[in-house]
């Protein structure tokens, strides 16, 4: 009676350990939301004319595991551009205004899978990202003219306008700063670089896009 009752308890607390180990290794996917600043350059592959483009984004996304998170998000830019210039015709003194207006508008739509290294601080996790961007960049360009008034001559106007998607491969390094449980300071770089194109005119088509943003886990 007496070895059966000091079995009982070598395997309570054998038990014990073991319980608590297999909660702690098994995992629950948890669902997070963000928003952030997105920005979209050309910068590192061009040597002159680089645009950049700032604006908001959100972002959803599963943890399926300590290392392993998928993720989607869209992100909404937009920019004016204004200048004027003066030409003066060869017949006659009178200079013409000039005036060019491009608006630039991009939703960037990525769909990203995020690998956490390890071991890694408690606090700050080093990630590498990689998937899908969708790129679609609207654009209206208008050209005004405008002759001196002394001439009576109305304004001159023309105006363009264009809408490109491109499918864009995405890959880059991240960074994930734990505040609470429920709370991270994310921040990543991406290099894009457009479906269909040879690397001899990777630089052609290819951007970065850079996001800062705070998430919220539920659970």
């Amino acid at each position: 009676m007496l070895l059966r009752t000091l079995l009982a308890t070598g395997l309570l607390a054998a038990a014990g350990p073991l319980a608590s180990f297999a909660q702690t290794t098994a995992t629950t996917p948890r669902f997070y939301v963000g928003a952030g600043v997105s920005l979209l350059t050309d910068a590192p592959f061009v040597k002159s004319g680089a645009s950049t483009i700032l604006g908001p984004s959100l972002t959803g996304g599963v943890r399926l595991s300590p290392r392993w998170a998928v993720q989607v998000g869209a992100a909404l830019a937009w920019r004016n551009q204004e200048y004027s210039t003066t030409y003066s015709p060869p017949s006659g003194p009178s200079p013409i205004l000039q005036t060019y207006d491009l608006h630039t508008a991009t939703l960037t739509v990525p769909l990203l899978a995020r690998y956490t290294f390890g071991p890694a601080p408690k606090r700050l996790h080093v990630e590498a990202l990689g998937g899908l961007t969708v790129l679609r960049a609207a654009t209206t360009y208008t050209y005004t003219a405008t002759p001196p008034a002394a001439t009576g001559q109305p304004p001159y106007q023309e105006m363009r306008r264009s809408n490109t998607v491109t499918g864009n491969i995405s890959l880059g390094p991240g960074v994930r700063y734990t505040l609470t449980p429920h709370v991270e300071l994310t921040a990543h770089a991406l290099v894009n670089a457009v479906l269909g194109y040879s690397l001899a005119h990777f630089t052609d088509r290819a951007f970065l896009n850079a996001q800062v943003s705070a998430h919220y886990t539920f659970g």
